[in-house]
């Protein structure tokens, strides 16, 4: 389960904090692309590695989908450092309430 959390860092350490989820996620997707190359090896006899080679794919996708959630995430706060950048010093001190990650129409439509 994916859960959001917030909490408050000084302007001028937003860029680091974004810098450190970004490298993370560069190691992320390291791992993938090392385990995608490991499926290209086991297709070879995939008669032999089949399953796990739909347990390595299964793998990196998930590995990606996280991996894109984060970087979504990284540009949302770079939109915020940009807006205070250009002048915006009120930028919101919450979250928008719009999640990229899943269908907001039912779950807008379960909250009324």
């Amino acid at each position: 389960m994916r859960v959001r959390i917030s909490y408050g860092v000084e302007i001028e350490d937003v860029p680091s904090k974004v810098q450190d989820l970004l490298w993370d996620s560069i190691e992320s997707l390291e791992k993938s692309i090392s385990g995608l190359k490991k499926v290209c090896e086991d297709l070879d006899d995939p008669e032999k590695n089949a399953s796990r080679i739909l347990e390595s794919v299964d793998d990196a996708r998930q590995s990606l989908s996280k991996i894109d959630l984060t970087i979504s995430d990284c540009q949302s706060i770079v939109g915020g450092l940009a807006n205070y950048y250009n002048g915006e010093e009120d930028v919101p001190d919450r979250r928008s309430t719009m999640d990229t990650s899943g269908d907001t129409a039912n779950q807008a439509q379960s909250e009324e």
